[in-house]
């Protein structure tokens, strides 16, 4: 039976051709950054398809999207703080973060269990409340920050 170094050294050998490889048969340290670099690399293209995916497949992704837009667009009409900014980003963010899980959670669940069952239910019903607390939170951050300046920007406060 093969360590498990020596079958790596082998497998990193194979790949960059040999040419790297130093005495001891140890991979030099540019071939392992550039490992290192194209594995990060690939991580992100992985991160950016589920992104994708959720915004392409999962209707309530693309309104929690529709709202962004909209957010963002008032933010630079009403020219919101940078503290307000802040906020808004952070709560943004964590609003598709959870939906993203919450898509992660309906899939793995659809998969271990393709019929019907309580717990498959119970799992992703919590996952969608778990979207609908943070997506209320944001909504009140929104209406914080958004409130006044659309009062102001109407006349109706000064």
């Amino acid at each position: 039976m093969r360590s498990a170094s020596r079958v790596m050294r082998r497998a990193d050998r194979q790949a960059s051709g040999g040419d790297e490889l130093k005495p001891g048969g140890t991979i030099s340290r540019a071939m392992r950054l550039r490992f290192w670099l194209i594995g990060l690399l690939r991580s992100f293209l992985f991160a950016f398809a589920g992104i994708g995916w959720m915004v392409r497949t999962q209707r309530n992704a693309q309104v929690h999207v529709f709202i962004t837009t909209v957010v963002v667009i008032a933010g630079f009409v009403l020219q919101v703080s940078t503290v307000e900014w802040l906020a808004l980003i952070l709560s943004i963010a964590v609003v598709l973060a959870f939906e993203a899980l919450n898509s992660a959670v309906e899939a793995v669940v659809d998969l271990a269990s393709p019929q019907l069952h309580l717990l498959a239910k119970r799992a992703k019903d919590a996952a969608a409340g778990a979207v609908l607390l943070v997506a209320i939170g944001a909504a009140l951050v929104g209406c914080i920050i958004f409130l006044p300046k659309l009062l102001r920007f109407v006349g109706l406060m000064t």
